[in-house]
């Protein structure tokens, strides 16, 4: 089976490690941007999906790293952890390869423009901790 890594790395150059959960203005649970809050909304209202979520990257919509995940459907993987939670499973995590942005949306561009870059392994979310 290959890794995460492998999967990866022929994107390496169009991935933007996030911010850390401490960070001013980031979901400390999803690593999204919000505007003033501990977590967004979707974190905030729907707890009971997932224990952890370790995104690797953040992914601005119609991005090339977006288009690559076009398929996978953050839906489901939140689907399948809310049906293992519901059937009694012990904690449930979810790492996510592209974590969605819509550049349009406030100052999500000026932002995702002023990460540190280029994304490494080294500094992810994996090796930060």
């Amino acid at each position: 089976m290959a890794t995460v890594r492998e999967l990866t790395d022929p994107y390496v150059n169009v991935m933007l490690a996030p911010l850390p959960p401490s960070a001013h203005d980031v979901c400390r649970v999803c690593l999204t941007f919000t505007t003033g809050f501990p977590t967004c909304y979707r974190c905030d209202h729907q707890p009971e999906y997932a224990d952890a979520v370790l995104p690797i990257s953040y992914s601005p919509q119609f991005g090339q790293l977006h288009t690559v995940l076009a398929n996978y459907k953050r839906g489901v993987a939140q689907s399948a952890a809310g049906s293992l939670k519901s059937a009694g499973s012990g904690p449930v995590g979810v790492l996510v390869i592209g974590r969605h942005v819509q550049p349009s949306f406030q100052d999500n561009e000026a932002r995702l423009k002023s990460l540190p870059g280029p994304f490494s392994w080294e500094s992810c979310a994996l090796h930060r901790g």
